[in-house]
């Protein structure tokens, strides 16, 4: 295979090592030309507390990815998930000379440059800046601009923020590995690109991803990444719940999951049963799958309920759109779906699981794998025309994304 005109995506999460070769097939769909993930390894709780570790997972996948392809990897576009991302809006404002020219990219880069001069926290960097909304001569709602005649440019731009030392560990483990970061995105933008089409996307969405020590959230509102934000729990807090209230161990306590796991109780009959090895025991013992699913219930809608509050932080619940979209491996439960409908009142809750193209496109529909197909998707769809440098340097840390547009093209 010639790696001519395809990318490497890579997902590190807490459960799994995961990366794909991702490439444009005849018909412009996203191909997944090659798939390989391997166990976690070297993150804790979410984070990355050990580089050699997680440099080794990730270099296992890669290997197995070359020897599929036959074609070295020399740099991967990475998904980043961290409690200290940080989302804010920058907005800005030019006026075209002469009076009536026609918007030129020079322009929007220069504006969008000026929208990215905002306060973060402190240990902050920003890698991402995609503007929302241009205004031209005070008409808004405007996504592309070039080519428009104007007197005056506006934009509100979305910007995320990481913190350096998140960042610095991510960009370890690639290095650890003889390669480069090609580019780098929240991993809520990289689920939305994943699950949602051209019209879910222009419609507006919230996608939910729950994962194994996280849960991300992204808001999309008119074809555009509005707000995002990561909460710290996710699917291995359930098992946690499970593994301590019954007494058992972690395998077990997955096993229950998701054999047997449901995350709403009401119409489990209490005459189910279900059978339970507890820790020290040597024989299983029956147990209430009514008793399971209600420590499953518990956790899971506390994970709502907290998405609830972190969403009313940018807007009340209200004003989102109606289609809030799960995925990843904590959304696969029955009863996922009418929990989240109880606590997102008045909102239509569904799971979805990315659509590609290709070999492997059997393997990789699935809500587990929809952040990297997002992150394939968004590098594919980015070309350096899109992308400014800030200083010049042109490494993953010194660009911005451009223009969103064609995010709402057919995947």
């Amino acid at each position: 295979m010639n790696l001519q005109g395809a990318i490497v995506a890579v997902d590190i999460g807490s459960a799994k090592t995961a990366a794909i070769v991702a490439r444009p097939d005849e018909k412009g769909r996203l191909e997944v030309a090659s798939l390989a993930y391997v166990p976690a390894a070297g993150i804790e709780r979410g984070k990355i507390e050990d580089v050699e570790a997680a440099g080794e997972a990730l270099a296992n996948v890669l290997g197995k990815l070359e020897r599929h392809i036959k074609v070295p990897i020399d740099s991967v576009w990475l998904s980043v998930s961290s409690q200290a991302m940080f989302s804010t809006t920058g907005q800005a404002m030019t006026p075209i000379f002469p009076n009536g020219r026609a918007v030129k990219r020079q322009d929007i880069h220069q504006l969008v440059q000026t929208s990215r001069k905002v306060g973060l926290p402190g240990g902050h960097e920003q890698i991402l800046a995609i503007p929302s909304e241009f205004v031209i001569d005070g008409e808004g709602h405007i996504h592309s601009p070039v080519g428009v005649g104007a007197s005056r440019l506006e934009v509100s731009t979305h910007i995320v923020s990481c913190d350096i030392n998140d960042l610095n560990h991510y960009d370890s483990v690639v290095a650890a590995t003889g390669r480069k970061v090609a580019g780098i995105i929240p991993a809520s933008l990289g689920s939305g690109l994943g699950t949602l089409s051209s019209d879910g996307m222009e419609l507006g969405a919230t996608v939910i991803d729950i994962g194994a020590e996280r849960t991300n959230i992204g808001i999309f509102l008119e074809g555009t990444y509005a707000f995002q934000a990561v909460l710290p729990m996710g699917s291995a807090h359930v098992t946690r719940d499970i593994c301590q209230l019954l007494s058992v161990d972690w395998e077990e306590g997955e096993r229950l999951k998701t054999e047997f796991g449901e995350a709403l109780a009401a119409g489990i009959s209490e005459d189910e049963k279900v059978s339970v090895l507890q820790t020290g025991m040597s024989e299983a013992r029956p147990m209430q799958r009514r008793v399971l699913a209600e420590i499953i219930e518990s956790r899971t809608r506390e994970i709502f309920e907290m998405a609830v509050r972190k969403i009313e932080e940018f807007s009340p619940l209200e004003e989102i759109p109606i289609m809030v979209v799960l995925t990843g491996g904590g959304s696969i439960l029955r009863g996922t779906e009418q929990l989240c409908e109880q606590n997102l009142h008045g909102k239509r809750c569904k799971v979805a699981q990315p659509k590609v193209a290709g070999r492997f496109s059997g393997q990789v529909a699935s809500p587990m794998l929809a952040t990297i197909v997002g992150v394939a998707r968004y590098a594919l769809e980015t070309d350096e025309e899109d992308l400014a440098p800030i200083s010049g340097s042109g490494g993953w840390n010194d660009r911005f994304r451009m223009l969103i547009s064609r995010f709402g093209g057919k995947k």
